[in-house]
C-alpha cells in the first residue's frame, strides 16, 4: 500500500476538479474512475484506481463527499490517496464499466469547437469472472455480463453524452436547472433553452435508472439459486444540480440530484 498527496489550485470556487469517482455500500471510500487530462488534477499524479483518503484534511465517504467537494472554495485542494484499490484488486467481486471523457473536435456551422465525449470500457473480459461467481454456470455468467455490457452500458453513455452536450449548449456554464411552467418559459430564450435541456436530461436519466433497476433485478434473479446477491454501482459526474423547487411537468417528475450519478455495474456478495 502506497500513500501519496496530490494537489491542485482552484482559481475560482466554480472551477471543476476534473475527476470522477465511484462509491458503493461495500466500498464507501471514493475511488477515482476517470481523470480529465485537461482538468486541474490532470498532471498532478492522480490516477484511475486511487482511493481518496482525505480531501483538505477531511475524510470523504459515500454519504459526505458531495458536501465536501461542494464546499471547496478557491485556493489549494489537497487529496491524500492510496495507490491500491478494490477496483484493481484481483479479488474484485464486481462486474462494471468505467466511464471516461475525452475531448473531440467537432464542426458546428462554419466553426470547429472542442466537445467532451463520454466513453466506457468494461473492466473485465467476458472470459474472466469475479471469484465469487466461479460456482455459477457459464451460461449464467454470460447472461450477467451481457446485461451489464450490452443493456446498461449504452444507457449510461447516452446520458453522459447528453449531459456534456447540454453543458456545451449552455456555453460551458454551471447549470442550475429547474422546470418552468408555461408562463415562466416565455420569460426569455435562455430560460426556454435551459428548461428544455434540463427536462430532456432528466427524462434520459430517469430512463437510465429504470434500465439499471431492471438489469439489477435480472442479475439477482439469476444469482438467487447460488445464494449470491448484487447491488448497483454508480459513477459521479460533478456539476449538475436540479433546484429543490422543481415542479411536475408533463408527467415527468424532476429528479433531485446533486451531481449526476450514473449506474455503471453491479457488486456481488454472498446473501445473508
Amino acid at each position: 500500500m502506497t500513500i501519496l498527496e496530490v494537489t491542485a489550485t482552484k482559481i475560482s470556487s466554480s472551477d471543476k476538479l476534473g475527476f470522477n469517482y465511484t462509491c458503493t455500500d461495500e466500498q464507501p471510500r471514493p475511488v477515482i474512475t476517470n481523470v480529465n487530462s485537461f482538468g486541474l488534477f490532470g498532471h498532478s499524479g492522480l490516477e484511475v484506481g486511487h482511493t481518496i483518503l482525505l480531501i483538505n484534511g477531511e475524510i470523504p465517504t459515500k454519504s459526505n463527499i458531495r458536501g465536501i467537494l461542494k464546499s471547496l472554495g478557491s485556493g489549494d485542494v489537497s487529496l491524500v490517496v492510496e495507490r491500491s484499490s478494490s477496483l484493481s484488486n484481483d479479488h474484485d467481486e464486481s462486474c462494471y464499466f468505467i466511464l471516461s471523457s475525452i475531448p473531440e473536435k467537432r464542426r458546428m456551422g462554419d466553426k470547429h469547437i472542442m466537445c467532451t465525449i463520454a466513453k466506457a470500457k468494461m473492466t473485465s473480459s467476458i472470459s474472466t469472472r469475479p471469484p465469487i461467481l466461479n460456482q455459477i454456470k457459464q451460461s449464467d455468467w454470460l447472461e450477467i455480463y451481457y446485461t451489464i455490457a450490452a443493456k446498461l452500458q449504452p444507457e449510461s453513455i447516452k446520458c453522459a453524452n447528453l449531459y456534456y452536450e447540454m453543458k456545451m449548449r449552455m456555453n460551458g456554464e454551471f447549470i442550475k436547472g429547474y422546470c418552468y411552467d408555461q408562463h415562466d418559459m416565455q420569460r426569455n430564450r435562455h430560460d426556454s433553452l435551459q428548461r428544455n435541456e434540463t427536462v430532456k436530461l432528466n427524462i434520459t436519466l430517469h430512463n437510465c435508472l429504470v434500465v439499471a433497476q431492471c438489469a439489477l433485478s435480472k442479475v439477482n434473479s439469476i444469482l438467487a439459486k447460488y445464494n449470491i446477491t448484487a447491488t448497483l454501482m454508480y459513477d459521479s459526474l460533478e456539476g449538475y444540480t436540479v433546484d429543490s423547487k422543481a415542479r411536475h411537468y408533463e408527467n415527468c417528475t424532476e429528479l433531485m440530484i446533486d451531481g449526476l450519478n450514473l449506474p455503471t455495474g453491479v457488486q456481488f456478495c454472498s446473501a445473508v
